[in-house]
């Protein structure tokens, strides 16, 4: 295949990738705002249930958001039962926060689900044949990412297109 082409395609299949991230990200972002979850809450949320004991101080940093903004974010949450904080054991001037098991179970298992509620109309929406040729394109370009197969979901039995047609 031509460098070019070649070019164009990976460029292709990159935009194609953000585009599907920002979509399902969209998707959990309704599906949020349906509980009363803005998107900075959110993404804090996210973030301690990524790092349980986190301080204010990182997350701001992390997130790339002012400390005053992260405060007033977190004491919402824990005004709502998502989130805890309390004194550091070693500094009892900085403060450490936690989720609770709700934001745990939200962010693990509906998160999934969400996602997979968006995957599964957009499936939906194709013809078995192009069901699989999705699939199977996703598969092999899995695998040529990770050729070692560390990381690669392993494929799904689907029939192949009927290529006849």
């Amino acid at each position: 295949m031509e460098t070019s082409t070649l070019l164009q395609d990976a460029e292709f299949v990159r935009q194609t990738i953000e585009h599907l991230q920002r979509h399902f990200a969209k998707s959990i972002e309704r599906k949020a705002e349906e509980q009363g979850i803005t998107e900075p809450q959110m993404r804090v949320m996210t973030e301690v249930v990524a790092r349980p004991g986190v301080s204010i101080k990182e997350i701001s940093s992390d997130l790339a958001m002012t400390q005053s903004t992260v405060s007033g974010v977190v004491e919402r949450l824990i005004n709502k039962g998502i989130l805890s904080k309390r004194s550091n054991s070693r500094d009892k001037r900085a403060v450490q926060v936690f989720p609770t098991e709700a934001v745990v179970q939200f962010l693990q298992q509906d998160r999934l689900e969400f996602v997979n509620e968006a995957v599964l109309a957009a499936l939906d929406r194709l013809t078995p044949a192009e069901q699989a040729l999705v699939i199977q394109g996703l598969h092999l370009l899995a695998a040529a990412a990770d050729p070692e197969q560390r990381t690669v979901p392993t494929q799904p039995t689907v029939s192949p297109p009927n290529s006849e047609a």
